[in-house]
């Protein structure tokens, strides 16, 4: 006997990809499913399109709220609203592989974890692929390391049981707007709730001009900054300066003369080794270690390769040079596609401009 798998979409304004969205967890190989979809008030055909998608399968339940209440509020009640022992989160502008939630529960029991999440396809406005997610973490320690600076995996390709999230229901504090799923992985990761990233691509995420996340882009970076120094500050981990954080995840040139390069790098390194001489007793092998630093490495390598393009002489020979003491930082795909994107970024506006 199957258990009840509960799918959680929440939905506002999306037309153009609910249906798809929708009959991708009809058609799925694990049939013991509730869809629990909730409308966030919508003013275009969302609903409708609902109702009649309702009348499709009896294992849709809909709901609507009276007025607009946003993301957070719309997935907590349906949190309330879940029976199934897990739930799979869903946005109403992806697409799940049809074996998505049927590999998804095979993990969760194989690993005995009690969050599973999956690799991704990026897919446009028009539903074709434009990339895939890289992401190195496969376990708890390393998942909760990056979970300090950004999230560890993507919100709508996880499935976990559904006691936790009753438990530890999304906050609605004005600091996590936009990052309500950062600080609740964090949070989970930090109770030592037993996290699982495997190598399946399961899910479509799609990248969308008119989504919220790009709507409020400068909102949610200004969160995510805040999140990292709070997270920083209530653990007993190497102090990180604000002003180094605000330099690396807004992608900044550092505007004081304070801080030289070696600082700022050395600061990131300190968090890194204090992190892990703190968990080494919860490192379960050598694969946290490693990818705690190949993430480090990654995320100081792209701060650098920023400078070497957008910087000053100093800075870009700074730069260089540490490429050159160690060319681990930049030899590897995920950066050196970031590197492509911001030189052509440059090379257009240098255009334009003449």
């Amino acid at each position: 006997m199957q258990d009840l798998v509960s799918v959680l979409i929440p939905c506002y304004n999306c037309e153009y990809y609910i249906e798809n969205s929708i009959l991708s967890i009809f058609n799925q190989t694990y049939s013991n499913l509730e869809i629990v979809i909730i409308d966030d008030c919508s003013t275009d055909k969302t609903y409708e399109i609902l109702e009649n998608l309702s009348h499709l399968d009896n294992r849709i339940k809909l709901y609507r709220n009276e007025e607009n209440k946003k993301l957070i509020y719309t997935l907590n009640r349906g949190i309330d609203l879940c029976n199934g022992k897990y739930i799979a989160r869903m946005d109403a502008d992806d697409i799940s592989t049809p074996n998505r939630i049927e590999k998804q529960v095979q993990a969760i029991i194989a690993y005995n974890v009690d969050i599973i999440a999956s690799q991704i396809w990026f897919i446009n406005s028009d539903s074709i692929v434009i990339g895939k997610s890289m992401f190195i973490n496969s376990g708890t320690l390393s998942s909760l390391y990056i979970s300090f600076f950004q999230v560890p995996f993507v919100h709508p390709s996880v499935l976990l049981k559904t006691s936790l999230l009753k438990e530890n229901k999304y906050s609605n504090k004005e600091e996590n707007l936009h990052i309500e799923d950062l600080e609740l992985w964090h949070r989970l990761l930090k109770k030592n709730y037993r996290a699982r990233l495997i190598e399946d691509r399961l899910l479509y995420y799609r990248i969308n001009k008119e989504s919220v996340s790009r709507k409020f882009a400068n909102l949610q970076l200004k969160n995510q900054t805040q999140h990292i120094l709070n997270a920083i500050n209530r653990s007993n981990v190497f102090y990180i300066d604000e002003k180094i954080i605000s330099y690396i995840m807004r992608l900044e040139l550092p505007d004081d003369g304070k801080y030289k390069l070696n600082d700022i790098i050395k600061q990131i390194r300190n968090f890194e080794s204090q992190f892990i001489l703190q968990n080494t007793c919860n490192m379960n092998s050598n694969n946290d270690l490693s990818e705690i630093t190949n993430w480090t490495d990654l995320f100081i390598g792209k701060y650098l390769i920023y400078l070497l393009i957008h910087s000053n002489i100093d800075y870009k020979l700074n730069s260089l040079s540490t490429f050159l003491m160690n060319p681990k930082l930049l030899i590897n795909k995920t950066n050196f596609i970031f590197f492509y994107n911001l030189l052509q970024m440059k090379l257009i506006r240098k255009t334009i401009i003449n």
